[in-house]
């Protein structure tokens, strides 16, 4: 069995999480006029941001997971599809739709987890008040709302591909069965 971790979830999970840091990271340097201690030592800052980053982007992607069981319940996909489905199916699926539909939705969480906590979480922190001007976060919110309308369009591909390759398999039984 290969447990090799796949480029598109890793991707998605870094990615995300370091969405998160830059955002919470930029909005404490904005106005500070004195270097903030990650310009010390580039070294250990690097190593921190891309742990935090895993970190954070595994956590969004698990609020993923469990939005998906929600959204499953109003238009169900047989996730199963990834277990039993023909190869090259599985492989077109992740390459055209499933890898970016990660991305997208896990981009929207992570943006709007960072409009929601990331400035009481900051100032928290840090002890330091930490904000953009209003109309970046706007702009981000909108942003989000656009990764979020993404992902649910690529959903519905998902869902109809799916559907499509399992409706062709069952055809292609009943074909065999008759001759």
């Amino acid at each position: 069995m290969n447990f090799v971790p796949k480029a598109g979830p890793l991707v998605a999970e870094i990615l995300s999480g370091s969405v998160i840091l830059i955002l919470g990271y930029f909005a404490i340097a904005y106005g500070e006029p004195a270097p903030l201690i990650l310009h010390e030592n580039p070294g250990i800052a690097v190593s921190l941001f891309a742990l935090m980053a895993w970190l954070l982007g595994s956590f969004v992607d698990a609020v993923r997971n469990l939005l998906e069981e929600l959204w499953d319940r109003r238009a169900p996909i047989r996730w199963d599809f990834f277990l039993h489905g023909q190869s090259d199916e599985i492989a077109n699926l992740d390459h055209y739709f499933f890898s970016f539909y990660m991305a997208d939705a896990d981009l929207a969480i992570a943006i709007l987890l960072y409009l929601i906590l990331g400035r009481p979480l900051t100032s928290y922190v840090l002890g330091q008040r930490a904000d953009f001007p209003w109309v970046v976060y706007i702009m981000l919110l909108i942003v989000a709302l656009v990764f979020a309308r993404d992902a649910r369009s690529l959903r519905s591909e998902i869902k109809e591909y799916i559907d499509d390759s399992e409706k062709r398999r069952a055809e292609k039984s009943k074909a065999e069965v008759t001759s």
